[in-house]
């Protein structure tokens, strides 16, 4: 929103130099004060054939002729052209690299609510796993009580032996020692 008011004031800005430099001015060339008559007589028409800039619309037979009979115009068609292409590339640039934040944010999101439904269907197994590591029913399990119970060979269920693995023991563990007392309970 504030990219597209941005070049509309552009264009207005544009519009008014364009009418005090070009349409009031006397053109001797009959072709170009046709040219000036038709895309130049009102603050309107101005716009809408500056318009032409933002989309490289056949701007050269608008500019040209203009130029050619005064050149001192090509600053004024030259900073048109670059401020009205920077600024549609600034917006077609702001909106790619908005679209692309929120599209990781929802990935982000996605994901989160994924591995959060992941841990409810895994919570089960992750108690009847627990009761099992629990050697002497003290119900807390320290980490080499269950190291031990690892490498005794434990049934580890079939959804979470991807994550019960001796390597990873320790990082489990590090997870879920909420209060770091170094117990589960």
């Amino acid at each position: 929103l504030s990219s597209g008011l941005m070049l509309i004031m552009t264009l207005y800005v544009f519009s008014c130099v364009g009418a005090e430099f070009i349409a009031k001015e006397p053109w001797e060339d009959e072709a170009v004060a046709a040219l000036v008559q038709t895309h130049f007589n009102s603050l309107p028409h101005i716009m809408l054939s500056l318009v032409q800039f933002v989309n490289a619309d056949s701007i050269a037979g608008l500019y040209f002729p203009l130029i050619a009979q005064r050149p001192a115009l090509s600053v004024y068609f030259g900073s048109l052209i670059l401020l009205v292409s920077l600024a549609l590339m600034n917006l077609v640039t702001a909106l790619v690299v908005e679209d692309a934040i929120s599209s990781a944010r929802m990935d982000d999101e996605m994901t989160a609510v994924y591995n959060k439904r992941k841990i409810q269907q895994m919570k089960p197994h992750l108690s009847r796993m627990f009761r099992c590591l629990d050697k002497n029913n003290d119900t807390s399990i320290e980490i080499n009580e269950m190291l031990e119970r690892i490498r005794e060979g434990i049934q580890v269920p079939q959804d979470l032996k991807d994550y019960v693995t001796e390597e990873r023991i320790v990082d489990l563990f590090d997870a879920f020692d909420l209060d770091a007392d170094g117990k589960l309970s």
